[in-house]
């Protein structure tokens, strides 16, 4: 595997377990293990992100960063070993780095591409003002952050507004709220369960209070089921 591709796995590990409250620990413990604990593997993670991230460069600006970036990238890689991630496959979402960083890609024409859209990337200003999130997990943090924000970024501006709340809330309270939210959600779609005819849409409503019934607490459930009983 390529860093990008170890990168990409990682990162979707980690917005995948964020939704469930169980894992989430056991994965930052892993990405721990695997990246923090290694200099060069950390400094990896944090030049593939700064390398793919708006900068608002000027193309000469860009160009020696990139090329620099580049240089210091393929000398770490030298002497690091990468982890192994055989089971886990996800879209590689630093291919252009990747195709210039690793030498095997001999293609001029698609190392001239990914060298074109990333110096593209460089020069642009980044629109984007993403809160910072502060969860207490110790150092890892960090570079957690990092993938959070991007995951962060996909959200509309009121899913984001809830969510920092959210995040910020005191989680015994949070969780009270969650059952009484969760309850009145259920007796919404009951409602609209007697009032409905429609065969198949009898069905996803009921298929959707059972689902419901077994939902437990954390975070995520707790903003997709707000959102839920607010569209009700």
């Amino acid at each position: 595997m390529t860093f990008g591709e170890v990168k990409s796995v990682i990162e979707e590990s980690l917005i995948q377990s964020y939704k469930d409250s169980k894992n989430f620990k056991n994965v930052l413990k892993e990405f721990h293990h695997n990246i923090l604990t290694n200099k060069g593997l950390s400094k990896l993670y944090s030049l593939y992100d700064d390398l793919t991230t708006e900068k608002g460069f000027s193309e000469s600006e860009a160009k020696e960063y990139l090329e620099e970036g580049i240089s210091t990238i393929k000398s770490i890689l030298k002497e690091s070993k990468l982890p192994k991630f055989s089971a886990k496959k996800t879209d590689n979402k630093y291919k252009n780095l990747d195709t210039l960083v690793y030498n095997k890609n001999i293609n001029i024409s698609e190392r001239i591409t990914a060298k074109k859209n990333l110096l593209e990337n460089l020069m642009k200003s980044s629109s984007n003002s993403v809160e910072s999130i502060n969860l207490p997990l110790t150092s890892m943090v960090s570079i957690a952050n990092q993938t959070m924000k991007s995951f962060v970024e996909t959200m509309d501006e009121g899913t984001k507004k809830e969510f920092f709340k959210v995040l910020k809330s005191d989680q015994n309270d949070l969780e009270k709220e969650f059952t009484t939210l969760k309850e009145n959600t259920i007796k919404k779609l009951e409602t609209l369960l007697e009032n409905q005819k429609e065969f198949e849409l009898k069905t996803k409503i009921s298929e959707t209070i059972d689902r419901l019934k077994l939902e437990e607490f954390n975070q995520m459930n707790f903003l997709k089921i707000s959102s839920l009983e607010k569209s009700i």
